[in-house]
């Protein structure tokens, strides 16, 4: 597991001790499906905070406090009134269903905000091409916005309508194996 991940179950867990805290010292002014609906809270807040494992854990750590703490009786997961089971299930599937629906969310969010990026970059793009004064400089542009997207170093090189191409650019090349593949691109015309 990565550092972020252990990060994000760190707090689900902290959230879920938060909660048990706040129905500890509230216990004589709650019922027992006040806390349950205060464990729910917490889970949709992990579920809306984090990634779908510190959510689905949350949900069965929550639904395994609660069992332990606030369900005669108390301090032992014996339950005597078999009523609590299904408080059980559906709080597991509330948890689980809201896991599921704020994760499609924050996917959905990312994606957007992805499209969005692209776009922009696509639209810089095109407008600086469109002002640019000539084809060295529209090179020089899509070399410089190619790079940038891929986080690397871009080279361009263009062939004419008889197949012959600009390789003079790859002999600034330092790695053999890119002018290699270069050159077998330029002969087979491809990019």
């Amino acid at each position: 597991m990565t550092r972020t991940t252990l990060k994000e179950y760190g707090w689900a867990i902290g959230i879920i001790g938060a909660a048990t805290g706040i129905a500890l010292a509230l216990r004589p002014y709650l019922q027992t499906m006040d806390v349950a609906m205060l464990y729910l809270l917490a889970v949709v807040v992990i579920a809306y905070r984090h990634r779908r494992g510190p959510a689905l854990m949350a949900s069965v750590l929550s639904i395994a406090v609660f069992d332990y703490g606030f369900v005669p009786p108390f301090y032992t997961f014996n339950v005597h009134n078999t009523a609590f089971f299904l408080t059980f299930a559906v709080m597991l599937v509330v948890a689980l269903g809201m896991s599921e629906l704020t994760g499609r969310i924050r996917e959905q969010a990312e994606e957007a905000a992805e499209g969005e990026q692209l776009a922009g970059a696509q639209f810089t793009l095109s407008r600086e091409l469109a002002a640019a004064s000539g084809l060295d400089e529209q090179k020089a542009i899509a070399a410089r916005h190619i790079s940038a997207a891929g986080e690397g170093e871009a080279l361009m090189l263009l062939s004419d309508t008889t197949g012959s191409a600009d390789a003079g650019g790859l002999d600034t090349v330092e790695s053999v194996a890119v002018r290699v593949a270069a050159r077998m691109a330029i002969e087979r015309g491809e990019s």
